[in-house]
């Protein structure tokens, strides 16, 4: 995958907490920060704090720790 469809399957942090059910992002951030293996994968796949959006690697790591919505 390059670069330009990385960016063209990216999703928004919000959007996903809200499709996984999480009604506030401060419980699905609770969630993830309760699962230290998640946050060294996200960390490694080059994630930063602050980000808006997910890569699609970044979507599936927490899917696959987390669940995949419905």
């Amino acid at each position: 995958m390059n670069t330009t469809d990385e960016k063209s399957y990216r999703v928004g942090i919000s959007e996903l907490a809200d499709k996984l059910g999480y009604r506030h992002l401060k419980t699905f951030w609770a969630r993830v920060n309760s699962l230290p293996v998640l946050l060294c994968e996200l960390a490694e796949s080059g994630y930063c704090k602050g980000q808006k959006e997910f890569t699609p690697k970044q979507m599936k790591l927490i899917c696959d720790r987390i669940g995949y919505p419905e």
